[in-house]
Parts: structure tokens; C-alpha cells; sequence
């Protein structure tokens, strides 16, 4: 459900409230797999649980938007979000196989995290002048994941996946004989924890730098000079220390033709 509610003519209030929720695959419902040595006694097996339903969230969402100056154009908006019924991996009762005599611990998807979300977003679009155009991006989530069980697979960890902190500057430069600059600063902040990490350990925040020069000189050839993680020889984004890899400094041209 959405509505908007024009203020003035350079001005909107508007407000949402979304459900959405994630359908169980058949792994997470059927699976039969052995987790250790099939051979061995006793063994852990990750078993498909009918009883694990969708994954919920419902989001409120309200925003603001004002045009004060016609060369100035601002958007705001918070929201916070409710998740219930997220899915943690759990340890089930073990039993003994009548067949085999092994002793079978089994672990199984359930709905035990709930938690919410909240958070800030902020664009301002600014044209100074007609050939020069900047915009200004900012981004803040605080998020809390509650497990109500053992949650075995850590997935509370996602709480500190996403860098709390996020922020953009872009410039736009149309420049006389089809020349087009482009700039592009990036701040994030650190990654705090990571599922894939036993203890959660995280990644560091990171600032760069990308630069682009485009030249159409032709209706039909096009030049660029592209340079991207200026700032840094290299810096990590993302992934599990022993098999992320580091995103390099990479300066290159680019040649297009068009039939």
C-alpha cells in the first residue's frame, strides 16, 4: 500500500507498507544428506523439515521530496523493517537408525530469527551549471537479528553484513567537442560480522576513487579513458578471508564503434 500527498508544487510526502516474504526451496524442505562420514557412528545428517515456512519481512517506508531551487532537487526517506520467521540451522533430537545402529543427529532449517531494520537515505541532485551536474548519496542501516535458537550456521551474523555507514559523490562534466568527465568518490564503513567467519570477524570499511573521460568523436566511434579504485592499490569488499580476493586499482581504454 502506497500513497503520496503533493504539499506544494516542489514539494511530496509520501509513505509505503510493503510485505514481502521467501518461499522454501525443496533442499531446505526435502533434503536427506549425510554432513559426515555416512560410515561412521554417530553421524550428522542435514535433514528437510516440512514445517519450515516462508521467511517474512514487512517494511514501512516514509519519504520526502522538494525541489527548492530548479537546479536543486532533494530525496529523503527512512524506513524500518520487521523480519520474523528467518530461517537458522538447528540441531533436532538424535535417534538411533534401527537398520544401521548408528546413532543420527540431525539438523534442520527452521524459523527461529527475528529481528528488524532501520535506517536513512538521502540523494541531492544539484546542476550549477547546465553542463556540469553533481549528485550527493547517503545511506544508514542499523540492523538487529534475534536467534531463538542455536542457530548453528550463524546467520544472526548477517546483522553486520552490510556497512552500517554509505556514502557517494558524483560529478558530471559535458565539456565542449562531445568530451564527457566523469568523478566518483565511494565511502563505506566496515563490514562488522559474516556467517561464513566461526566468529563473525568481518571486513574493514574502504574509500575510492573512479575517474572516466569519454570522447565521442564520431557519431560512430567513441573513446574513453577509464580509471577505477584510484585510491588504493587494492581493497577487499566482501567474502570469507581464506577465499575472498581483493578488488585492484585497474586503469584501461575503451574503444566503441557503432554500425
Amino acid at each position: 500500500m502506497r500513497a503520496a500527498w503533493g504539499l506544494t508544487d516542489t514539494q511530496t510526502l509520501w509513505g509505503a507498507v510493503s510485505r514481502a516474504v521467501r518461499v522454501p526451496t525443496r533442499i531446505e524442505q526435502d533434503e536427506n544428506v549425510d554432513a559426515t562420514d555416512p560410515a561412521g557412528n554417530p553421524v550428522v545428517v542435514l535433514l528437510g523439515n516440512r514445517d519450515f515456512h516462508a521467511e517474512q519481512v514487512l517494511a514501512f517506508e516514509l519519504g520526502y521530496r522538494s525541489r527548492p531551487l530548479a537546479e536543486l532537487s532533494l530525496d529523503l526517506t527512512a524506513f524500518r523493517n520487521r523480519y520474523t520467521g528467518l530461517a537458522s540451522l538447528e540441531l533436532g533430537t538424535p535417534y538411533l537408525d534401527a537398520a544401521s545402529g548408528q546413532t543420527i543427529y540431525p539438523l534442520l532449517t527452521q524459523n527461529l530469527i527475528d529481528g528488524h531494520a532501520t535506517g536513512l537515505e538521502g540523494l541531492a541532485l544539484y546542476s550549477p551549471l547546465s553542463w556540469w551536474r553533481l549528485s550527493v548519496n547517503y545511506s544508514y542501516m542499523q540492523m538487529s537479528l534475534t536467534p531463538l535458537g542455536e542457530d548453528l550456521n550463524r546467520n544472526h551474523f548477517y546483522e553486520g553484513s552490510t556497512p552500517r555507514n554509505q556514502f557517494g559523490l558524483q560529478s558530471y562534466l559535458d565539456l565542449p567537442h562531445n568530451v564527457e568527465l566523469y568523478g566518483g568518490l565511494r565511502v563505506l564503513s566496515a563490514v562488522e560480522t559474516l556467517p561464513e567467519i566461526v566468529n563473525g570477524t568481518g571486513d574493514p570499511g574502504y574509500q575510492e576513487l573512479d575517474l572516466n573521460a569519454i570522447w565521442r568523436a564520431t557519431p560512430r566511434l567513441t573513446l574513453a579513458l577509464e580509471g577505477r579504485s584510484l585510491l588504493h592499490g587494492s581493497h577487499v569488499e566482501f567474502g570469507d578471508p581464506a577465499e575472498r580476493s581483493a578488488i585492484e586499482r585497474s586503469i584501461f581504454g575503451r574503444m566503441t564503434w557503432h554500425l
